[in-house]
């Protein structure tokens, strides 16, 4: 029971002090098909609602009941991130128990306050956690479950969970089935061909479910372009091996000291020292395959990467902090030397509070190698000090939490809710970097930069119609077309409206100083609202 305490106690703080109100970050794109569904007179004009498909089908689903339990969405979705917060802790517990965690009370707040301080982002900016709820948060707690299972041996329960993860999100289906199977066949002496089929078989079951939309997203038109759409112009920084390539020496860093640990002489840190291997390997060699197959980069295999991270760490410090030295030279060189490299790339890369929770970490496991009068103690402290500097930046909102509030796009909340005045089918022209106005203002808009299908065919669409809106046969980076926006003339902006039968154009006064004639619709410090005028 005093565990469970401590699972919803650590949850819900972390929850509070760093979950965003709906409508921040990827939710903008995430919730849009979720809320036409609920109110079926919205989005009636908007592209990316109406065209495009949706391909995370059981969290839109489950998103659809949300708000239509909560118009706003903000305690409904509030209330779900509460409770996957609660629910990822818990599994983290789950694989901390799993291989005999001495301390590991203690040991579950050092790996949370790593997670939320940035220890869990890896390749390609992938991550555990977030600061809001979306499909990937289901399927990161369903993986979490499944190797927690499979610590324990439970392969057909662990095939459940993966399966569950998998319907929330493709990426993470088609990611398991490979993973977990390469994790079991990589047992010594030989794999079981029956564990394998467990792990595997109810995520083939809903692959099968799903697998014409997915050959339909690998047929396209335009495959290059797509892929250069994709690589280059919406997100290098998940999707360009140069890119990704800077964030491999942490991970390798993990892995490093993890073996240096000796894993092998506790069957339980063997097999999580698997599951690290094996990721760590896989992301690895994505670099090469990508120089064969470029279109590989799709598969985002990247997304393993904070899983393979974790389990490293949860090697190491379950090692460092076990009561029986499990250590030896010259191996035992590689802790130094891999510790080094994770603290070397994260005092110019991550928070500050990162690397100096990590400090605080090393101190307390030489202190506790060197003490055993209160070992116990010597965890605890540790475990508090590092929780302690994941909740120092965020402690202010455990009093005025944001979770539970609609986000309301901060500095053009005022448009943002005169918008909601105007006729449901209206049609805005917005500024590209404006991503959050469709979903806060529900009203459609013909393009933003942060919001595209990623079908082939799809994504070439969305490209073109950003293109079209700053009236350019091509453009190398989102960035370039939110540029142009700003310096479009009045008549620029006008023939861009009538290009997409647009009713508002939407100006941001800090970025741009062009104007249209007549009385501007809106109008406050930040923003100008024009109505299109007739031809």
């Amino acid at each position: 029971m005093k565990s469970w305490g401590l699972v919803i106690a650590i949850g819900a703080v972390i929850a509070i002090a760093y979950g965003g109100g709906v409508g921040s970050a990827n939710q903008v794109t995430y919730l849009v098909e979720p809320l036409r569904r609920a109110h079926v007179d919205l989005f009636a004009r908007d592209w990316l609602a109406m065209d495009t498909t949706h391909y995370h089908g059981a969290f839109v689903a489950l998103a659809t009941e949300l708000f239509r339990a909560d118009d706003s969405g903000a305690i409904a979705f509030g209330i779900a991130h509460l409770v996957t917060m609660i629910a990822t802790v818990g599994a983290i517990v789950a694989i901390l128990t799993a291989i005999a965690a001495p301390r590991w009370r203690a040991l579950v707040l050092v790996v949370v306050g790593w997670i939320v301080l940035g220890g869990s982002r890896a390749l390609g900016g992938s991550y555990l956690v977030a600061t809001y709820f979306q499909p990937s948060s289901i399927a990161t707690v369903a993986w979490l479950v499944a190797i927690a299972y499979w610590l324990r041996q439970r392969h057909t329960a662990a095939g459940i969970a993966l399966a569950v993860g998998g319907a929330f999100h493709v990426n993470f289906l088609v990611l398991g089935i490979a993973y977990f199977a390469a994790i079991e066949m990589f047992a010594w002496p030989l794999p079981r061909a029956r564990h394998v089929l467990a792990l595997v078989a109810p995520s083939l079951v809903v692959l099968t479910a799903i697998v014409p939309s997915i050959l339909d997203a690998g047929d396209a038109r335009e495959p290059a372009l797509a892929l250069r759409i994709l690589v280059e112009f919406h997100a290098p920084s998940h999707y360009d091996a140069r890119v990704a390539i800077a964030q491999l020496p942490p991970l390798l860093g993990w892995l490093l000291a993890a073996w240096a640990c000796n894993p092998s002489r506790e069957p339980a840190f063997a097999r999580l020292w698997r599951i690290a291997f094996v990721g760590t390997a896989a992301c690895t060699l994505t670099f090469v395959a990508i120089l064969v197959v470029p279109a590989a980069t799709r598969l985002f295999v990247w997304r393993i990467a904070p899983f393979a991270q974790l389990a490293s760490q949860l090697v190491v410090l379950a090692s460092v902090f076990s009561a029986r030295t499990m250590f030896e030279r010259p191996r035992s060189l590689g802790i130094p030397i891999g510790i080094g490299v994770v603290v070397g790339w994260s005092i110019p890369q991550a928070h500050g509070l990162y690397t100096i929770a990590l400090a605080c970490t090393i101190l307390a496991a030489i202190a506790y190698r060197r003490a055993y009068a209160r070992p116990a103690r010597v965890v605890s402290v540790a475990g508090l000090v590092v929780l302690a500097l994941a909740l120092a930046p965020a402690c202010h909102r455990l009093v005025a939490p944001h979770l539970f509030t609609e986000a309301l796009g901060g500095r053009y909340r005022d448009v943002i809710l005169w918008a909601r005045t105007t006729d449901r089918d209206a049609l805005f022209v917005v500024p590209p970097y404006l991503h959050a106005f469709r979903l806060l203002a529900r009203r459609a808009i013909v393009a933003d930069s942060r919001s595209p299908p990623l079908y082939p065919d799809e994504l070439v669409g969305w490209y073109r119609r950003l293109c079209a809106l700053v009236d350019v046969a091509d453009a190398a980076t989102h960035e370039e077309i939110e540029q142009r926006y700003d310096l479009l003339t009045a008549d620029g902006l006008i023939a861009a409206a009538r290009r997409f039968d647009a009713q508002y154009v939407v100006i941001d006064k800090q970025r741009s100083g062009t104007r249209l004639l007549g009385r501007p619709a809106f109008e406050d410090w930040r923003v100008v609202v024009f109505a299109v005028p007739d031809r």
